[in-house]
C-alpha cells in the first residue's frame, strides 16, 4: 500500500516549492515531483527530468516529521501526471 505526502522546500534560489512523494510499505520514496511555482520536476529511482532536481539522497521517510501533510493518491497522481506529460515518464 503505497501512501502520499507534501512538503515545503526552498530551492538553492531562495524559491520556496513543494515535494510531492509516493512512499511505499516500507517508507522509501518510490516517485516524486517538486513544484516551483509553474514548474514541476519528476525523479525516481531510475531517472530524472532535470539535473538540478534529482531523485532524494535519502530515500527513507519519517511520517512523524510535524512538516509532512498527508495528501490523497489522486493528488499525488494528478501532479505526477502534469510533471511527466511531455516527458514520457514511466507511470
Amino acid at each position: 500500500m503505497f501512501k502520499y505526502f507534501k512538503t515545503y522546500q526552498e530551492s538553492v534560489e531562495g524559491e520556496i516549492g513543494a515535494s510531492y512523494v509516493e512512499v511505499d510499505e516500507n517508507n522509501v520514496i518510490v516517485r516524486q515531483v517538486t513544484e516551483f511555482g509553474e514548474k514541476l520536476y519528476w525523479a525516481t529511482p531510475h531517472g530524472h527530468a532535470d539535473e538540478r532536481h534529482m531523485f532524494t539522497d535519502q530515500p527513507e521517510i519519517d511520517e512523524a516529521l510535524d512538516e509532512l501533510e498527508v495528501i490523497a493518491p489522486s493528488e499525488f497522481a494528478d501532479v505526477w501526471k502534469r510533471a511527466t506529460a511531455d516527458t514520457g515518464a514511466a507511470d
